[in-house]
């Protein structure tokens, strides 16, 4: 019994859920993708299972991502919205463009930081001999230059040991988010386009 508790206290079992649904999504988001390509040729049906895969590619960010990094990625969803339905879409712009668009915001951000970090990084500077400054160091998104940055605690969110391939797919996943939802977004934008 103390074990459950301890085990519910630190998120294993929920994080658990969470992946379950999250290969349900995916798994469903590929059955259609799939059952578009061989069984029947609907633009429709592809659109959908894109669609899907990338909502539980989100929803699996979305658990990784440390709380003060939510704002982030909603942010990114954001303007991923507002851009291919006020821009892209009445601007008519090609698939290079629209391509480009996408390769430079994903860029944009794998790089970006809350300003929560930026205040925490400033005091750091400002106070340099408190004793604080390494410990909130340590908690960067893990996006820059700098292998030494890089947040290796997503690898273990829902493990109670280390699984090698796991913690290291986790931590890529988390750190290459910003990149991989985009182009993730413009196969799904530029499929839905088609269709139309």
């Amino acid at each position: 019994v103390t074990q459950s508790i301890f085990l519910s206290f630190r998120g294993t079992v929920e994080a658990r859920f969470v992946y379950v649904f999250v290969l349900g999504i995916l798994f469903s988001g590929t059955k259609d993708l799939l059952r578009s390509q061989i069984i029947t040729a609907d633009a429709k049906l592809k659109s959908r299972g894109l669609w899907e895969i990338y909502s539980g590619l989100v929803l699996l960010v979305s658990l990784l991502f440390r709380a003060h990094n939510l704002p982030v990625l909603c942010c990114g969803i954001l303007i991923q919205t507002l851009m291919a339905r006020f821009i892209w879409k009445k601007l008519h712009y090609d698939a290079a463009q629209t391509t480009i668009m996408h390769y430079w915001f994903g860029q944009a951000f794998f790089y970006f930081q809350t300003c929560a970090q930026m205040e925490k990084k400033l005091l750091c500077v400002m106070l340099p001999a408190d004793h604080r400054c390494a410990h909130i160091q340590k908690e960067s998104q893990g996006n820059s230059n700098n292998i030494g940055t890089v947040d290796i605690s997503v690898g273990f969110v829902g493990l109670e040991g280390y699984i090698e391939t796991l913690a290291i797919s986790l931590t890529a996943l988390s750190t290459y988010a910003g990149p991989l939802l985009w182009a993730c977004h413009l196969v799904c934008y530029l499929s839905s386009e088609r269709e139309r």
